[in-house]
């Protein structure tokens, strides 16, 4: 379905990894979810602390790793998965990395057989391919040069599984603050409008 801007309608799943409902980062979903919303887009938001999401592997879920079973703790977060056409992702950079319960969210419902296989010879083949867009929105309290000097190894680590698991040429985008502790009201309402932006033109 195309919308009124020439675009087309996807349907949008938004992951946010922060537990205080005040702080900038459910600021920022609110503000990518109304966007989205505005432009004509179907969107579902799985906010994991709010739905108390275990990020944590159990014994019998890790023996059911590579089964067919392997879906049955997380069969809703599964669906919803499979459900996107493109995802935002909205995280605090915190050492240098995403907090444990998004890391959990990816060790856990983007499982073999659903996100990706392997061929005999051990090489990946992608199974979310329906997914052509992501756009990461992240907070660090790290200044630009400090993550820039070190690679921003948690965004590159997690782009990687992301690009394997959809296509490597999948359309990857970031909006993000730095120094986020120190940002103050004027910083803080500019990175909400780039967000805004970012959605409108998505």
């Amino acid at each position: 379905m195309q919308l009124l801007n020439g675009a087309t309608q996807l349907r949008v799943l938004v992951v946010i990894a922060h537990p205080d409902p005040d702080s900038l980062c459910q600021a920022a979903k609110t503000t990518a979810c109304q966007a989205l919303l505005q432009q004509g887009h179907q969107v579902k938001e799985l906010d994991l602390y709010k739905n108390g999401f275990d990020p944590s592997l159990p014994l019998d879920a890790y023996k059911k790793h590579y089964t067919p079973d392997n879906i049955t703790p997380v069969a809703e977060e599964v669906a919803q998965l499979q459900w996107a056409q493109a995802l935002v992702v909205i995280y605090p950079v915190w050492w240098m990395s995403a907090p444990a319960i998004f890391k959990g969210w990816l060790d856990r419902v983007w499982l073999p057989e659903i996100a990706s296989t392997f061929t005999d010879s051990g090489t990946i083949v992608p199974l979310l391919t329906e997914i052509k867009k992501i756009v990461f929105i992240n907070t660090y309290g790290a200044s630009w040069w400090r993550m820039a000097l070190i690679g921003n190894p948690g965004r590159f680590f997690i782009t990687l599984t992301m690009r394997a698991c959809t296509s490597w040429f999948v359309s990857i985008k970031t909006v993000s603050l730095y120094s986020a502790v120190a940002a103050g009201e004027k910083r803080g309402k500019a990175f909400l409008n780039r967000i805004s932006d970012a959605m409108k033109n998505f």
